[in-house]
């Protein structure tokens, strides 16, 4: 098994069908070095569950395949469900109940947790995930990243968080003018929304509106730079 998904400094980065990039939140740290895991999984009709980083998203299915294989995910319509940051290795639909696996052997047999100390799954209904704590995570479509003049990031997602906090650098000796671009409806189509100047050695935070509920975040700077454009969900 291998992880269906990439990471680098900045982000979790999964690819569409076309090529196309997006990039996710981080969880936990150490889930860095957790051993491969299933990442996506058909368990819900018409619709993908997605375990990336300590997250559970929704991601709907999409397009047609360069080799001919249809009903894709498509991630530009992506949506965060929970984030447990627990190692779950493996998970799936069966008769109807989800089942995660990864289960710490000591875990006590109840409602949802059964087996034994030699192998525990976890069963519930799809729905259970909603239970499991809000969406959060810390990442961004830079971070120490050498960037050009005028050109867009990664899409980053910025849809099913509640407080969104974006700090953004650079190591330029001169101002840098940032302007964020969002994607409101996830069908590419991107308006500014804020431009912000950054002086050399003076790192900005921009807290984002309550409720503010744009899909994607993009970022461009106004000259060749290394820049870190990096926003934590709480």
């Amino acid at each position: 098994m291998k992880n269906e998904f990439t990471e680098d400094a900045a982000s979790i980065i999964v690819t569409r069908y076309d090529g196309q990039r997006f990039r996710l939140p981080k969880g936990d740290a150490t889930l860095s070095s957790a051993p491969t895991s299933r990442s996506i999984r058909e368990c819900i009709q018409e619709r993908y569950l997605a375990n990336y980083h300590g997250t559970f998203y929704e991601v709907p299915r999409g397009g047609t395949s360069p080799s001919g294989q249809r009903n894709m995910p498509d991630f530009q319509r992506i949506k965060p469900v929970t984030t447990h940051n627990k190692p779950i290795a493996d998970f799936c639909v069966w008769r109807g109940m989800l089942v995660l696996s990864g289960v710490k052997p000591d875990a006590a047999n109840d409602g949802h947790i059964f087996g034994n100390a030699d192998a525990k799954l976890w069963f519930g209904a799809i729905d259970d995930l909603w239970k499991m704590g809000q969406p959060r995570g810390l990442g961004g479509p830079w971070r120490d990243t050498a960037v050009k003049a005028n050109e867009g990031s990664d899409p980053y997602l910025l849809t099913g968080y509640d407080k969104k906090t974006l700090t953004l650098s650079h190591d330029a000796q001169h101002p840098i003018e940032f302007t964020l671009e969002v994607d409101f409806y996830a069908d590419g189509q991107w308006h500014a929304y804020q431009h912000l100047t950054v002086e050399p050695g003076k790192p900005i935070v921009h807290e984002f509106p309550q409720g503010y509920a744009a899909h994607w975040l993009r970022v461009k700077a106004s000259a060749d730079c290394t820049a870190s454009a990096q926003l934590e969900y709480r």
